[in-house]
């Protein structure tokens, strides 16, 4: 993922450096461009930055897809993990608190965390 992430940003960077020295080049030579040629360059800016932008949100959805792909098999291995220690336990729920729409937590609710750790071969960290 971080390789996927580090080659898209390289793309952006020399996107963006592209752009940047059209601009610079455009701001330097405006004033002897004839109006015919300088509508052409400000087109040709306008079209490179709607390139930019439209690689920008490519490359956005294609992240988010990629990540979906990998966090997929985790979350179904969790899921599998946290179902096996409800139905061993005998409990009839487990909420999930990281969502944060519980409104009251009982004190003597039990945090199945170290179960499904130890279900899925985790060692859990040392507080």
């Amino acid at each position: 993922m971080k390789a996927f992430q580090k080659d898209i940003m390289e793309q952006m960077e020399q996107l963006q450096v592209e752009m940047n020295k059209k601009y610079q080049d455009y701001l330097q030579k405006r004033e002897k461009l004839t109006p015919a040629v300088r509508e052409s360059k400000e087109k040709e800016l306008q079209d490179l930055q709607a390139r930019f932008q439209e690689f920008q949100a490519a490359a956005q959805r294609d992240l988010q897809d990629t990540e979906a792909k990998l966090m997929t098999p985790i979350q179904e291995k969790a899921k599998k993990a946290m179902q096996k220690v409800g139905k061993d336990n005998g409990f009839f729920y487990i909420f999930d608190r990281s969502a944060g729409s519980l409104v009251y937590v009982s004190p003597e609710s039990v945090d199945v965390l170290p179960l499904v750790q130890k279900e899925l071969g985790i060692k859990p960290k040392k507080k």
